[in-house]
């Protein structure tokens, strides 16, 4: 029989990282500044207490010096504390600078200095979000900083420039490089401002729907991909053993991978099994597209 020790280790050890990856905010009574409510895998955390990378989950809550990437073909979707969306491309770097939440009677009061390092990013606000809630958002790409009040916009930083482009409503833009200084606003739907590298930015110009349809995809999960939600349904299990070391082996290479596995001991005849698991895929196919991804663990399947 497997002693009990080991039982209570693979336990604690799953229970510390869940804990890690859903850290509360520090003052209980704030709602969360931002939390994770879709990942395409894989994507990780880093957060401001820990130099070391963590695969994210849905429902992690993040805050202020937080980091978030995303690995080939990802996508990862953030709510705000006011209800305004960031979604992130693949091979994204998202540092979030300040993300502070307050609530004062029923009104939500979000401040936060968000920093694109690398890829693509839509921010969305809806309606409702605008009537109960006051925001102080800039999102900083590389020189460019978009001061955004309650809009739809999307920018990437990209190896040779920076882009923003105006979907819906009205935001600053600032920008520095060297000694010069650039202000100006955008308030038409489908303007876009694009920085060169270490060049003047072009004039303000309008974008074709067909290009915004282009640069929406990069940023939109996808129904045939890896996908986990707060409410997924499916699991894929890639190791069930009784041997404890090979548990630990596929969790160490699937976490490390951004694939946010759990240890979880199954108690059986005699002997205890142990389960490496992702659980939260939001359906069959999305299961299963995870499962394609790993043909090495050829025992691996999908469980509702």
């Amino acid at each position: 029989m497997v002693p009990f020790k080991f039982t209570v280790l693979v336990t604690t050890l799953a229970l510390s990282i869940a804990l890690d990856a859903h850290a509360a905010p520090a003052d209980k009574a704030a709602p969360a500044a931002a939390t994770v409510e879709g990942v395409q895998l894989p994507a990780w955390v880093e957060r401001a207490s820990s130099s070391s990378r963590q695969p994210l989950s849905p429902g992690a809550v993040l805050g202020s010096q937080d980091n978030v990437f995303t690995g080939p073909n990802a996508r990862l979707l953030l709510r705000l504390a006011d209800g305004s969306t960031v979604k992130l491309g693949e091979k994204a770097q998202l540092n979030l600078n300040r993300a502070e939440a307050s609530r004062e009677n029923n009104e939500i009061t979000l401040r936060a200095a968000l920093n694109l390092v690398v890829g693509a990013f839509r921010f969305t606000t809806d309606t409702l979000s605008k009537l109960r809630s006051k925001r102080e958002v800039d999102i900083k790409i590389s020189t460019v900083t978009a001061g955004i009040r309650g809009t739809d916009v999307w920018g990437a930083q990209r190896p040779d420039r920076e882009i923003v482009c105006l979907l819906e409503g009205k935001i600053s833009i600032d920008r520095e490089l060297n000694d010069a200084k650039e202000s100006l606003t955008l308030d038409q739907p489908l303007q876009f401002y694009i920085a060169l590298k270490d060049k003047p930015a072009n004039p303000v110009g309008s974008v074709s729907p067909d290009q915004i349809r282009l640069w929406s995809l990069e940023t939109e999960i996808a129904a045939d991909q890896p996908v986990l939600r707060v409410d997924g349904n499916y699991k894929v299990v890639f190791v069930a053993s009784e041997q404890i070391a090979d548990a630990f082996q596929a969790y160490d290479e699937l976490r490390t991978a951004g694939y946010p596995v759990s240890i979880q001991p199954v108690p059986g005849k005699g002997k205890h099994s142990y389960q490496v698991r992702v659980v939260g895929l939001e359906s069959e196919a999305a299961a299963n597209a995870l499962l394609a991804r790993f043909p090495t663990y050829d025992k691996a399947r999908v469980l509702p």
